[in-house]
């Protein structure tokens, strides 16, 4: 059995990808997304469905040889980093600037279930208009 890098919920970085516009995106881990045939694997890998964190970020696509950005998308998990401490570790995370004076604070507002749908129907309504 693999190991995955990911699990739901977590925060991770993207890494490995083959368009270069795809790393180092932050995105948040919101469900399995099954063994799929991606980027030239010969065997199927297995997915994460994802919310990519920021306001001008996306996942780029190419869809029947077209561009397409998406906020919400699947990513192999051998593309994936954690960034998302493991559970069960200390969670001594606090804003002493004696610990780090240079260490910044990263803040990603987690979205409901319902804001995850609205940005899912936006991206097929976007796709259908492209065509």
């Amino acid at each position: 059995m693999t190991k995955l890098n990911c699990g739901v919920g977590d925060l991770a970085i993207t890494v490995n990808c083959i368009n270069p516009e795809n790393m180092g995106n932050i995105v948040y881990i919101l469900r399995p997304d099954g063994y799929r045939q991606c980027n030239y694997q010969e065997d199927k890998v297995f997915t994460w469905e994802v919310l990519v964190v920021g306001a001008n970020s996306w996942l780029l696509y190419e869809i029947d040889g077209w561009p397409v950005s998406k906020k919400i998308g699947s990513v192999p998990d051998y593309c994936l980093r954690r960034i998302t401490p493991p559970k069960g570790t200390s969670k001594k995370i606090k804003n002493n600037k004696q610990d780090n004076p240079q260490q910044g604070i990263l803040d990603f507002s987690v979205i409901d279930s319902e804001q995850v749908h609205q940005i899912k129907v936006n991206n097929e309504e976007k796709l259908t208009k492209d065509k």
